[in-house]
């Protein structure tokens, strides 16, 4: 267990459930005008491009957020409980490093998978006998109420801290290391931080309606990843942001 200061029992809570179980969920957090704000944009966006990059299976498909000061979602971006989380995690040195969101229409599972590998090789892991503290950390938001008739996440609570499996050339786990799975169903606003190692799969979407879920990723400072791009007018939201921001840019 982590040692924490100056923090209440809900986030001692939040973060004890990180830690364990590679995860852990915010319920109703974000506002639902928030949450139907961002579906629109988004339903625009899928009707005007047919053409999407996808994770795995079609369906599954990944679209750009706003990037205008306008249509950013700050109370999802500027959140201070979630920024409370994320500084206990990874200290005052932390950043964004993606940002998009998951529309799935898709008519099949995902394999179950994880978004990134250990840090260190699994051989040393084994050795000192801990995967170590988390690197990145992922923020996913749903817009919708989401649950098995729409294709919630589905979770293997602490599979980040598994090193007894071989991993696909895609991140993706053989049935056989995954054992039990747990459904993240959870009204619309909700809000999943989850070790980007918890081994997970995004599921069929029966409904005929895309459901939305918001990834915004972080990583500690000293583990240099990928530039974001936003509008010019967005630089000031990003003056008061809480992480860093070496690695935003602006355009006109």
């Amino acid at each position: 267990m982590f040692y924490i200061k100056n923090i209440t029992s809900y986030y001692v809570m939040s973060l004890d459930e990180l830690y364990k179980n590679g995860y852990t969920v915010l319920p109703s957090l974000i506002s639902a005008e928030t949450c139907d704000k961002l579906a629109g944009y988004l339903d625009d966006k899928i009707a005007n491009n047919q053409d999407l990059p996808f994770n795995y299976y079609k369906g599954h498909d990944q679209l750009r957020l706003p990037n205008n000061e306008a249509d950013i979602p700050q109370e999802i971006l500027l959140n201070v409980k979630i920024q409370e989380i994320l500084r206990e995690v990874f200290g005052q040195s932390y950043y964004l490093y993606s940002y998009t969101c998951n529309a799935n229409t898709a008519s099949q599972d995902q394999p179950v998978h994880m978004d990134c590998s250990h840090f260190h090789p699994i051989k040393t892991i084994r050795d000192f006998g801990s995967p170590g503290p988390p690197v990145q950390l992922i923020v996913n938001t749903y817009l919708q109420d989401t649950d098995e008739t729409n294709g919630s996440l589905e979770m293997v609570k602490g599979s980040h801290l598994n090193t007894d499996f071989e991993m696909g050339e895609d991140g993706e786990i053989d049935d056989k290391y995954v054992g039990e799975r747990e459904r993240c169903n959870y009204p619309k606003g909700s809000v999943i931080i989850r070790d980007k190692r918890t081994w997970h799969r995004g599921t069929t979407n029966p409904s005929g309606k895309p459901r939305y879920m918001v990834g915004t990723s972080y990583s500690a400072s000293w583990y240099k990843l990928s530039h974001l791009t936003f509008n010019a007018d967005a630089e000031e939201i990003f003056e008061s942001a809480p992480f860093s921001v070496w690695n935003i840019k602006y355009e006109k």
